[in-house]
């Protein structure tokens, strides 16, 4: 079942990672603080952080599957030293590591089935979530966000600044209803009322996708909005 990660509120990710046993809060807690993919997660060593008075610094390789993607490119994800709900479990994990060796010496595969089963949350949404959440309570600019997350443009950035789940929501919902209620009035249930309605429900599909990088949660907010009207 796929799952909106916008609905993980910053409490409810506090709660969840301090709650796990100490081995799988430490790998949620880098997952989530970094935004890392699994792929990434698991290049990450002692070496890789540091800190100051603020803040803790952690590089991360950016790996992605396109070809033209530069394997020597690093961001830095920072975490504020009052996350300590991130804080404490990463110190933790550096205290347990040789300084050659990775943060989380497992396989890619079990790494991604870890996060899984212990969260509930599909690894690959811990990017969405931490950037949601960067953005709407951090209040991390698109620059800043681009810094973070190792994107080649703002584009991504001023996404997650100016639109949030609630916007799409609120306008699919105006979006749709607007069309029930023209066929109610003109008690016209044809193809030129039905065909826009779904077409403009496609496109609300390709602005979740957009946003979550994900069909799956595009289709969710479809199925959400006709439930909305039916009840």
């Amino acid at each position: 079942m796929k799952i909106d990660p916008t609905h993980y509120s910053l409490n409810k990710i506090k709660t969840i990672i301090t709650e796990l046993p100490p081995r799988e809060q430490q790998i949620v807690a880098l997952a989530y603080a970094t935004g890392s993919r699994v792929s990434e997660l698991i290049q990450i060593t002692p070496e890789d952080i540091t800190q100051d008075n603020n803040y803790m610094y952690i590089s991360c390789r950016v790996l992605k599957k396109r070809k033209y993607t530069d394997k020597n490119k690093k961001r830095i994800a920072l975490i504020r030293l009052d996350e300590t709900y991130l804080i404490i479990p990463i110190k933790q994990l550096v205290k347990e590591t040789h300084a050659n060796k990775p943060l989380i010496n497992l396989h890619r595969t079990t790494v991604f089935r870890l996060l899984k089963t212990s969260t509930g949350i599909n690894p690959h949404s811990f990017r969405a979530i931490r950037a949601t959440h960067l953005s709407t309570v951090h209040k991390f600019t698109a620059h800043q966000l681009k810094a973070f997350f190792g994107w080649s443009s703002v584009a991504p950035s001023d996404f997650y600044v100016s639109l949030n789940v609630e916007d799409i929501k609120y306008w699919g919902d105006c979006f749709m209803i607007e069309f029930v209620l023209l066929a109610v009035k003109t008690g016209n249930f044809g193809m030129d009322i039905l065909f826009p309605a779904v077409a403009g429900a496609v496109v609300l599909a390709m602005i979740a996708n957009s946003f979550l990088h994900k069909w799956g949660y595009g289709l969710w907010w479809i199925l959400d909005i006709h439930i909305n009207i039916i009840v």
